[in-house]
């Protein structure tokens, strides 16, 4: 029976930071207030101060697992896929090997990124859909969604 990645964690924050931080504290205590046990008291806000600003995010950033995006299907829809953050975004999700339906204005656009990413992962299937988000036209909404039969694929 071992120990799961954050049982390891664990172990290796309680032996690489509580349990320093807390000898430290005590062989301060028992130097500078041997015969105070308010020093002590100080001591332990000081203690807890540090701790909640700097080893509590550390603790969670080691102990964080991430999360299997594949479990909540196959394909991924990102909007603004052709630039910036959404372009990046497309490409981690299909190293992660997801199929994406890629959406923007620009068509042009939109068939670059989607070659670049089954340049590099051949096995995703990508699908582009220009659309802007920016309308409020019923009629163009509606043609839109008509002509596109790639939702009703998905």
């Amino acid at each position: 029976m071992g120990l799961d990645v954050k049982e390891k964690n664990l172990l290796k924050f309680l032996t690489s930071f509580i349990l320093p931080t807390t000898m430290s504290a005590y062989f301060v205590y028992k130097t500078f207030f041997p015969n105070n046990p308010l020093g002590f008291f100080g001591l332990i806000s000081v203690s807890k101060f540090l701790f909640t600003t700097t080893l509590r995010p550390l603790y969670q950033k080691l102990t964080r697992v991430p999360k299997d995006v594949r479990k909540y299907g196959k394909w991924a829809i990102v909007t603004g896929s052709t630039s910036g953050i959404g372009e990046r975004f497309c490409h981690r999700l299909a190293e992660k090997n997801m199929s994406i339906l890629l959406i923007s204005r620009t068509m042009s656009k939109l068939e670059a990124v989607a070659k670049d990413i089954t340049t590099a992962n051949p096995s995703v299937q990508t699908q582009c859909m220009a659309y802007d988000f920016g309308t409020a036209d019923a009629k163009v909404t509606e043609k839109v969604s008509h002509n596109h039969s790639i939702l009703r694929d998905l």
